[in-house]
């Protein structure tokens, strides 16, 4: 596919988000038209089928009278004349582009109606096309002739009749054709607009008391994290170009209320007290009084919205709470001349007892958060025993996001303590975990048994949605044991370390982190298939794919041949893992290994033919897409 988009800059502006500057663009873009694939099918193509061939003659002719005088046919492409990188050769053929295309996109809705994935199938085909028309600057009108493709394609749908076996996909081609009607329109209610939501954003993250130094190890994550995607980024094969979808400004401000909630939650003053966290109180209640009057100034002056105020009315219950707090106990306080507030993890001898403390505190909390996560508690009655609504699936991995989040900034400021003795035995606990979650599944009595001891659990038993928890638990419970895995990797350098050789040690999995689950299918596949050895575990062959040091290869049974094909497919078509700057052959070469346990070589990869099981290949790689 040979594009070469340019946009065309009519504006800059500079955004203010978190302390940090971001500039946003405005303009319009311009590109010319480009062929796409056609994928017809030996029953019915254009070579064989007569009505589709006077169709295709009758779009040619009527296309072909409209533009005739292009760009001269309406007066917005004529201002297409006033732009440098516009050539009328580009749009020579005209007629002949949308009429091919409308049918090869007939043909890619009948050919995919009988699918499993047929919408998500037809859609991308639909996008690919669309976008083949081009892109005009502002006031230049539509991509020409987009309109006609997209009118005759909804045309050919409504006449063409679905009989005998094929009739049972009526409802299907009712969709399509309503997808196509409404393809410009919104597809889901609520305004979606980015600068809204990064000023929604930046006004939370001012309002929330983050200038404490309680919560400066969270700061830096919160400046740099932008939570306003609904969904994760999906990819359109055809085109190879991903999109994403944008949360409303309501469903943002939600999800910031969630937040705050656990974050205050998750603080204890009364623990941070007796372990000296606090250490400084007087400075701690200064901090409070001055974020409580520029929390109440910057509401009185920002006119908040209705759902703005429900978490700055948690904040400044918070904070008024802590206040009043510390005024009650401040007689009964001791503070020690000597004593300096706690900025910061430093490895100096004369704070090391503040450190040790400060450690003891933080760490039972991660064990709790990390238990929150485990239990079952969590999943159905997660605000109160008197509830008796169980969260949806988003909101039930929001809150293992949150918890995850504030275990993570746990682990690394307690790595710069040193303490790398404690760090290997949680991580030995979260292996645990995430192996006993890898082993149950949908069909056990696990969740059913812990529902159903409690009979007010026992009518939330039916609507759990198992398979959900167990994936989105070993997502979060993964994230933490990669954590510790790097945290530790930085701790423990008392020993010398040689530095690996290999810049790219593995493959990295676009999609690991969502959907890491389709990996356990690519080895069942491989195996099935003969290709790597039947005890092939799965840690181990997800290693390979996880970016990370491999520390015991995968033994691959099939000829070097499928080796190369499987990676070449993987890596430099399908483009399923991320870009090793050419290093393939030696990270394949480092990954996998003889049935012997011999290395391949990476310079005996070049020249290989196709094997003659590269469908079965391809087969299982259809399992990561």
């Amino acid at each position: 596919m040979n594009r070469n988009p340019h946009f065309l800059v009519t504006g800059m502006q500079k955004l203010d988000v978190c302390g940090s500057e971001m500039l946003y663009l405005k303009g319009s873009a311009y590109e010319k038209p480009f062929p796409i694939k056609y994928y017809p099918i030996p029953e019915h193509n254009l070579e064989n089928c007569k009505g589709c061939q006077k169709t295709h003659q009758q779009i040619l002719k009527e296309v072909g009278d409209y533009f005739k005088d292009f760009p001269n046919c309406c007066n917005r492409h004529k201002n297409l004349q006033k732009h440098s990188l516009f050539k009328k050769e580009d749009f020579d053929g005209l007629a002949q582009i949308v009429a091919d295309k409308v049918i090869y996109m007939h043909h890619h809705i009948l050919n995919n109606l009988d699918q499993d994935n047929w919408e998500e199938e037809i859609n991308n085909y639909l996008e690919y096309a669309v976008t083949s028309f081009g892109q005009t600057p502002e006031n230049c009108g539509e991509p020409p002739a987009l309109s006609w493709f997209m009118d005759y394609t909804k045309r050919m749908q409504l006449n063409h009749k679905l009989v005998g076996d094929d009739a049972k996909y009526k409802e299907r081609q009712k969709k399509v054709i309503d997808n196509i009607e409404n393809y410009y329109k919104p597809k889901s209610k609520g305004k979606k607009d980015f600068n809204l939501l990064l000023s929604t954003y930046d006004k939370w993250y001012k309002f929330f008391p983050f200038d404490i130094p309680l919560f400066a190890g969270l700061k830096k994550h919160y400046s740099r994290t932008l939570p306003i995607l609904a969904e994760k980024p999906k990819t359109n094969p055809y085109l190879g170009t991903a999109k994403v979808e944008l949360l409303s400004q309501s469903q943002l401000l939600k999800n910031l209320s969630n937040i705050t909630n656990n974050i205050l939650i998750s603080i204890d003053t009364t623990k941070l007290l007796e372990d000296d966290y606090i250490s400084n109180k007087t400075k701690y209640s200064f901090d409070l009084k001055k974020k409580s009057h520029s929390v109440k100034q910057a509401s009185l002056l920002s006119k908040p919205t209705k759902n703005e105020k429900e978490y700055i009315k948690t904040i400044k219950a918070w904070l008024k709470n802590e206040k009043e707090f510390i005024n009650d106990i401040k007689d009964d306080i001791v503070v020690p001349s000597n004593n300096k507030f706690i900025k910061s993890f430093n490895n100096s001898s004369e704070n090391n007892l503040n450190h040790k403390q400060v450690v003891k505190s933080i760490t039972k909390d991660i064990v709790e958060k990390i238990n929150a996560i485990n239990s079952f508690e969590l999943i159905l009655l997660p605000k109160s025993e008197k509830s008796s609504v169980k969260l949806s699936s988003k909101e039930i991995q929001s809150e293992y996001a949150n918890y995850a989040d504030i275990i993570n900034t746990y682990i690394k400021e307690i790595y710069l303590d040193g303490d790398i003795e404690y760090l290997k035995r949680l991580l030995i606990s979260i292996n645990e975990y995430v192996a006993k979650w890898e082993k149950i599944t949908v069909n056990d009595n696990f969740y059913l048994d812990i529902a159903t001891r409690n009979e007010k659990y026992r009518h939330l038993a039916e609507t759990i949605d198992v398979d959900y928890i167990i994936k989105t638990k070993l997502l979060f419970l993964t994230e933490i044991q990669n954590n510790l895995d790097q945290q530790i990797l930085k701790i423990d350098s008392k020993k010398p370390k040689l530095k690996p050789k290999l810049k790219y040690q593995s493959f990295t999995y676009k999609k690991l982190k969502f959907e890491s689950e389709n990996l356990n299918d690519l080895r069942d596949s491989l195996k099935e298939h003969k290709l790597i050895a039947k005890d092939t575990s799965l840690s181990v062959f997800k290693k390979v794919f996880s970016g990370g040091k491999i520390e015991k290869p995968i033994i691959w049974i099939g000829n070097i041949s499928e080796l190369y094909y499987f990676i070449n497919q993987l890596y430099v078509k399908l483009k399923l893992v991320e870009d090793l700057k050419q290093k393939q052959w030696e990270v394949t070469n480092n990954c996998f290994v003889k049935a012997d346990g011999n290395q391949f070589g990476r310079y005996n990869f070049k020249g290989q033919q196709v094997p003659a099981t590269s469908k079965s290949i391809d087969s299982a790689l259809k399992t990561l897409k």
